[in-house]
């Protein structure tokens, strides 16, 4: 497919519907599909390693899509820092000698692009790979969660809900299962003891919640959402694709499978285990609390009270649903670099936007940055593969809060490399999209870690001189 599609569905957009705040809908683009076809690639199987190079930048764009609108005249201004860092003179290991960290980055992350800002939101370094550039709307994987729980709590303090509600009072369908008694909070920090589903699956018709090292949710649950299109009935209307439960109709009818025949590996509040569902829960928990106190959806919220009033660049593209307008929760948005980075720096700067309104609450923050002795234990469960990381880190409100050569940072993270990073330190912020070939694990955990010290210690480093 020629640049140019893109670029006209880009200005159409931007030019065509920016001035009106308002989120609106769209289909896939045919031409762009039909352009990855050409190399193997395709909404059935965007998500295959060997693939996301071509899949992930402009991701929204083969899939059922929204736009959540920003402000044109409440954009933060972009600007370099008095302090410029040179990627190409920080030297890092490369695994068998040293190497220059815009070469480890651009060559052995399979980073496509990265903006590296100081605590004023000023730019210290960026660049663009990949055939990537500033407008590239990028997929965020699971780094999308920590959208969901900012807009969450932005919510919350408007007193529509409390994280310290029992599930059931906003999801009735659990009343009388296993997740009945556990609190909003715990799904917001994976402690809701979620641990697989109690079914039998024929595999040719939809996948195991499978329960490796890594895992992280049941196939049915993203078919539900779209996350992979969608197939035609024999009149040609588009329908949900099968999994293991028939065809579901969005999250809701997937949380009401999930609370008919979940399995829990530990108490409520207990111990840490990452699975998707929990944020998806936290996000209608959101949208049942939000569109009661004010008849508005979870993007039409997202839109008036974070994204027209965070200084954003561009209108944030999201995922969509067949039938209900909405996104998935725990991994539907698609940011450009800088917006991503605007994201990054509301938590940095105690939840204000550049013009020092308090947009997320200082208690959401604080809570990311310090954690407390539940989450913490949580952390420290027997079976939390990702203490690899860091013993002492802790996971809360959708963010990881690990130390890295002692910087403490908090981190969006999705599964490919998708990173936003606060370092308490500086209150500097490094925001990375990469499509590196071996989801989550010790390598990726190793590989990025690597970046995020090399740029945040050359970071400190140039602002001490």
């Amino acid at each position: 497919m020629k640049k140019s599609v893109i670029s006209l569905v880009v200005l159409s957009i931007l030019g065509a519907t920016a001035p009106v705040h308002a989120v609106t809908y769209h289909d896939p683009v045919v031409e762009v599909e039909a352009g990855l076809n050409n190399f193997g690639a395709g909404i059935d199987n965007w998500e295959e390693q060997h693939l996301g190079a071509f899949t992930y930048p402009d991701a929204h764009l083969y899939h059922k899509h929204a736009y959540i609108m920003n402000n044109e005249a409440n954009k933060a201004p972009m600007v370099k820092s008095p302090t410029q860092v040179d990627i190409t003179q920080v030297k890092v290991f490369g695994g068998t000698k040293m190497m220059d960290l815009y070469s480890f980055m651009r060559d052995r992350a399979n980073i496509h692009n990265f903006v590296l800002m100081d605590s004023q939101g000023r730019i210290m370094a960026e660049d663009y790979w990949n055939g990537t550039d500033i407008n590239t709307a990028n997929h965020a994987m699971s780094a999308g969660k920590s959208f969901t729980s900012m807009t969450s709590s932005i919510a919350v303090e408007k007193g529509y809900f409390k994280m310290s509600d029992p599930i059931e009072k906003w999801i009735p369908e659990f009343k009388g299962t296993p997740l009945e008694g556990a609190t909003v909070q715990h799904f917001a920090d994976m402690r809701s003891g979620v641990r697989t589903i109690d079914a039998e699956y024929d595999d040719t018709n939809g996948y195991h919640w499978s329960m490796g090292e890594w895992s992280t949710w049941d196939w049915s649950m993203p078919l539900a959402a779209g996350y992979n299109g969608f197939d035609k009935d024999a009149n040609g209307k588009l329908i949900n694709k099968k999994g293991a439960h028939g065809r579901l109709d969005g999250i809701e009818d997937f949380i009401k499978v999930l609370g008919q025949n979940v399995k829990l590996g530990n108490k409520h509040g207990e111990g840490y285990n990452y699975k998707c569902v929990n944020t998806e829960i936290l996000g209608v928990v959101t949208e049942r609390a939000v569109k009661k106190a004010t008849g508005l959806t979870f993007n039409e919220f997202m839109e008036k009270e974070l994204w027209t009033k965070g200084g954003f660049q561009t209108p944030l593209a999201v995922y969509s649903d067949l039938n209900h307008g909405r996104m998935p929760y725990s991994g539907g948005v698609n940011p450009t670099a800088r917006d991503f980075a605007l994201m990054a720096q509301l938590m940095a700067n105690e939840g204000k936007n550049f013009k020092g309104e308090q947009l997320i609450p200082k208690w959401f923050v604080e809570q990311v940055r310090n954690g407390d002795d539940e989450v913490k234990a949580a952390w420290k469960y027997k079976d939390n593969q990702e203490q690899i990381a860091d013993p002492e880190g802790f996971y809360t409100n959708q963010f990881r809060t690990v130390h890295i050569n002692g910087r403490k940072i908090s981190a969006m993270v999705g599964v490919n490399g998708q990173f936003n990073v606060i370092d308490w330190k500086t209150g500097n912020t490094l925001s990375i999209f990469s499509s590196f070939g071996k989801p989550s694990g010790p390598s990726m955990i190793a590989t990025f870690f690597n970046v995020i010290d090399g740029a945040f210690s050359a970071a400190e480093q140039a602002q001490a001189k």
